[in-house]
């Protein structure tokens, strides 16, 4: 069975939105919008610049990784949230992927989700690293 992937917003009313929408964070926001983020978390860490159409257009190329991981590990009981925060290095590799929240209950779900996005190639941020995070929602 086929499995729906949504990604959702990290704002304060985590509005839902398809993966053409931009990611809910990158370092070229401003700071004012960060203070306004869900949760206290602070998307906009490192001294580099990435526009959110970038990361999202490669969230939404890699999102087959998400599929394949979802088929391998959770089939249709894979229901839950995820976010996974990572850094986009220099050279637009990615560095330090990790969960940085869940209530999927499936760790081998979680672990293959975090091994897709570190196979991910960004654009070289400008200015240095970009740190950022992605939710992901499993219905």
């Amino acid at each position: 069975m086929l499995m729906a992937l949504f990604v959702t917003a990290l704002a304060k009313d985590e509005a839902e939105f398809d993966m053409d929408a931009p990611p809910p964070s990158a370092a070229a926001e401003p700071a004012a919008a960060a203070a306004d983020m869900d949760e206290g978390r602070d998307m906009d860490e490192g001294q580099g610049e990435l526009l959110p159409s970038q990361i999202s257009a490669v969230i939404k190329k890699g999102s087959w990784t998400v599929q394949d991981c979802v088929t391998r590990y959770g089939g249709s009981a894979a229901q839950g949230r995820m976010v996974v925060s990572w850094e986009i290095t220099s050279t637009g590799a990615v560095a330090n992927a990790k969960t940085a929240e869940s209530n999927l209950k499936n760790p081998m779900l979680e672990d293959c989700v975090v091994a897709g996005v570190k196979r991910l190639k960004f654009p070289a941020p400008s200015g240095g690293t970009v740190v950022t995070s992605h939710p992901f929602v499993f219905n």
